[in-house]
């Protein structure tokens, strides 16, 4: 029977599992951490594994640190023998971290052991032909990366099993993933013509909403035209400022924030309505009209990479087509990357 441990025990126990020096004398170090002599350390840690209290002293190697992979793989098998679980394990762990681990295996059984028996557990032939121990093989595979949003892991799939049972299905699969990660890159003006949607305009004109109204319907048209015939790209929407079309973005305020001499716009919303439409570039405008003075700030917000760049100007009452002269030049900034 092993003796009972004492307070000095524990210490022992919990301080070394802990860590242990990296010293020429570590047992003196950490004997001196648990208040105690060198040799009483020694003497303890030798009867406790005499005990069979501890089984074993030496280090545990960090496996990552030394460039190697830890896994920790778990499978819901009802019914399957041990000798088959080992074999999903192994593959699972092989293709999830590319090779760097295949695990082995060490038994002592004597007979069947049968992992969350329910009713009869599944039976495996005792002497497969080679075809079908490759097909089982192949399940095996596909059924670990099943449920994978990893493209590699399909691209494992195919290079193992060019023809294999569900190769059509893995490169669809495969297909479908690319494309979307094709979409989530950002498009340029040198990947051809962009799909550019117009959303509300905000302002401010001291005389009131209706001269307001009239100032957005007229920079409205202005903008149509510009982007039209700039000619590089696609108009698939602009906001109609009469109230006359029928708009699908909802309430044109959301798209705004601040204050209503300085408003900005709602960054979040813009970029939903984008995505929404399916343009790639965003434009939107604030306008105020104060004494003598008109103040334009127009934005161009790119949906994919959610940059947003202004360009503004004041003019006086007499200078006209502001908001015209400020998407030419913002457009002028995304053919050359400005």
């Amino acid at each position: 029977m092993s003796k009972a441990l004492d307070s000095t025990d524990r210490a022992i126990l919990n301080a070394l599992q802990g860590g242990f020096p990296i010293a020429d004398r570590p047992f003196a170090i950490a004997a001196a951490e648990l208040g105690m002599t060198e040799p009483d350390l020694i003497a303890r840690l030798r009867s406790l594994l005499d005990d069979g209290v501890a089984t074993r002293f030496g280090p545990l190697f960090n496996a990552e640190a030394m460039g190697g992979a830890l896994t920790l793989a778990a499978l819901s098998v009802p019914n399957l023998k041990a000798e088959e679980v080992f074999k999903r394990v192994r593959v699972a762990v092989s293709n999830r971290t590319g090779g760097a681990q295949v695990p082995w295996e060490s038994s002592s059984l004597t007979g069947d052991f049968v992992f969350n028996r329910r009713g009869e557990p599944t039976r495996v032939a005792a002497a497969a032909p080679a075809a079908t121990i490759a097909s089982d093989h192949e399940a095996l595979f596909w059924e670990t990366i099943n449920d994978s949003d990893q493209p590699d892991d399909y691209r494992a799939y195919l290079n193992q099993y060019p023809q294999g049972t569900f190769a059509s299905l893995a490169q669809i699969r495969l297909s479908a993933m690319q494309r979307d990660a094709e979409n989530d890159q950002p498009r340029s003006a040198a990947d051809g013509p962009l799909k550019i949607a117009v959303l509300p305009f905000s302002g401010w004109h001291r005389w009131g909403k209706g001269n307001l109204y009239s100032l957005l319907n007229n920079h409205e048209r202005g903008v149509r035209y510009s982007i039209r015939n700039y000619g590089a790209h696609r108009l698939i929407y602009v906001y109609d400022h009469d109230g006359n079309g029928n708009d699908p973005v909802g309430d044109p305020d959301k798209y705004w924030e601040g204050s209503m001499l300085d408003r900005t716009p709602n960054k979040a919303e813009v970029l939903a309505a984008g995505r929404e439409l399916g343009a790639d570039i965003v434009f939107t405008y604030f306008f105020k009209r104060s004494g003598n003075a008109v103040y334009v700030a127009a934005y161009m917000v790119d949906v994919h990479t959610e940059e947003m760049v202004k360009r503004d100007i004041t003019t006086d009452l007499e200078t006209r087509g502001q908001a015209s002269m400020l998407t030419i030049g913002l457009l002028n900034d995304l053919a050359t990357g400005g």
